[in-house]
């Protein structure tokens, strides 16, 4: 989402194939979850080149409620809920 010169990006899978940590020294793989929580303890704020109305078009596409926040008058974001159960606080160069 970022496209910035460090190479950011996120990395999403559907809320049924949450990724596992492997065994040992194995690396991380998807482990499928029929019966998957609906929403997580944690949230991630990333910073984007992208716009308000870019990040709002991501979320229509997806079908992911997508919202445009103030958290207190403090600063902007953009609420974008990954599969409906994980929220981004996406933030614009505006925000």
């Amino acid at each position: 989402m970022a496209g910035d010169a460090r190479g950011s990006m996120v990395e999403i899978y559907p809320h049924t194939l949450p990724i596992a940590p492997g065994d040992g020294a194995g690396m991380a793989r998807p482990l499928p979850d029929a019966d998957p929580r609906p929403y997580s303890c944690f949230h991630l704020a990333i910073a984007t080149e992208r716009t308000v109305d870019e990040i709002l078009a991501i979320g229509a596409r997806e079908g992911w409620r997508a919202v445009p926040c103030s958290r207190g008058g403090v600063f902007d974001v953009v609420e974008l809920w990954i599969e409906n159960g994980l929220m981004f606080e996406v933030l614009t160069p505006e925000m």
